[in-house]
């Protein structure tokens, strides 16, 4: 996922929004993994930035509610959209059913499946 700062929430946030990508390389850097301490790292300095406000570039909601118990307002979610084909329906409908992340492109491709099966 990715953060986009709402730049027409005030004018220092987009001098913060071309500062993120100095984050992430920073959060990189410190080997966190993508557990809870990273997300708690990344909360701070966003705050620190003067982010309050973001929009969210993500499939998966347990970042938006990560990031919104640390008091940050996600005040959109913008969705990844991908394209099913026969290399990555697994690996989508993986990450769908044991991670819960919002798919609905599968949907689609599925339900076809489903019904040239029957």
């Amino acid at each position: 996922g990715a953060v986009r700062a709402e730049r027409s929430l005030a004018p220092e946030h987009a001098l913060a929004h071309g500062a993120l990508c100095g984050v992430v390389r920073r959060l990189n850097a410190l080997d966190l993994g993508e557990g809870p301490q990273r997300g708690a790292v990344l909360a701070q300095i966003l705050r620190d930035l003067g982010i309050r406000k973001m929009r969210l570039i993500t499939n998966n909601p347990a970042k938006r509610v990560g990031l919104e118990a640390y008091g940050l307002e996600v005040v959109e979610r913008i969705p990844i959209e991908v394209t099913p084909n026969p290399h990555n329906i697994s690996y989508l409908e993986t990450k769908r059913t044991r991670m819960g992340h919002l798919l609905d492109e599968l949907g689609s491709i599925t339900a076809r499946d489903d019904a040239s099966r029957a």
